[in-house]
């Protein structure tokens, strides 16, 4: 069975790009017979932004209430927040503790947004070491993820 692992940050209305870009796809693998499908809200991954908390909350249910209409069959996926599971910030510390800063600088997202001039937070620094124990908690083998993350997933399997 090939274990299956995505995450969807809730930061704004979901829209076709959504849909077609990572819905679509996450509905397809997760319909597979021979796919093990872990879909979570990646809410400890939303906060590498500055948001307003009321709008926050109401985004995360609007997408948490996308996915349940457009993707999830609790039947054949196991669906949940990151931030009820411990293990993942814990395990982002210890493998913070191992990863070479020079490897976090090179990040694009925060190079990009300190290029830009914008406020750029520690989280946003880690946020590949967040993917990478994501990952590892579940042992995915598949990852799908769009294009402005394909870095940080191969910043994971490094």
């Amino acid at each position: 069975m090939t274990r299956i692992l995505t995450g969807m940050q809730s930061s704004g209305n979901s829209h076709l790009g959504n849909y077609f870009g990572m819905m679509k796809q996450a509905k397809a693998l997760q319909d597979a017979p021979e796919n093990e499908c872990f879909y979570f809200v990646a809410d400890l991954h939303s906060f590498t932004s500055k948001q307003d908390p009321e709008l926050f909350k109401q985004n995360q249910l609007a997408g948490v209430l996308d996915w349940l209409a457009l993707v999830i069959d609790p039947e054949k996926s196991i669906f949940y927040r990151q931030s009820d599971i411990r293990a993942h910030t814990e395990l982002l510390w210890y493998l913070s503790c191992l990863t070479p800063f020079g490897l976090m600088e090179r990040g694009h997202a925060f190079k990009d947004k300190i290029a830009k001039g914008l406020d750029a937070n520690v989280a946003l620094f880690t946020y590949p070491i967040l993917m990478a124990a994501d990952i590892i908690l579940y042992d995915a083998e598949i990852v799908p993820v769009g294009k402005d993350q394909a870095q940080h997933v191969e910043m994971a399997r490094d």
